[in-house]
């Protein structure tokens, strides 16, 4: 608990939404956030399903955005030593992660990291 910032054994998450527009039986937006004393993340992008299987492991991401934003120094830390353990520098815009995602749900491709 204490790699991650967390001094107090308290995690909590402030918040948590998730919004499904859809654009017809297919094709949609997908909107997703999480807020925490430690760590924020947003997932903005489009999705098709196909409307024929009623299970969610049939949804594809495309032009899919996963924005990272490390706030306590113990997650850096974890991020920057995963980061040198597997030779990958993940792409950045300032101090947050930027990662483009594509691909079935279940085993999206993260550009920058497969």
């Amino acid at each position: 608990m204490q790699d991650l910032g967390v001094r107090n054994g308290l995690v909590r998450v402030r918040r948590i939404d998730l919004q499904f527009r859809f654009y017809d039986n297919e094709f949609g937006a997908i909107s997703a956030l999480i807020n925490s004393p430690f760590l924020n993340i947003r997932l903005e992008g489009q999705f098709s399903i196909d409307a024929k299987k009623k299970d969610i492991r049939y949804l594809d991401l495309f032009d899919t955005e996963l924005r990272i934003n490390p706030i306590s120094y113990g997650v850096r830390d974890i991020i920057r030593e995963w980061e040198i353990r597997n030779n990958k520098n993940l792409n950045r815009e300032g101090s947050v992660i930027v990662l483009k995602l594509t691909g079935p749900l279940k085993k999206p491709l993260i550009q920058g990291i497969n």
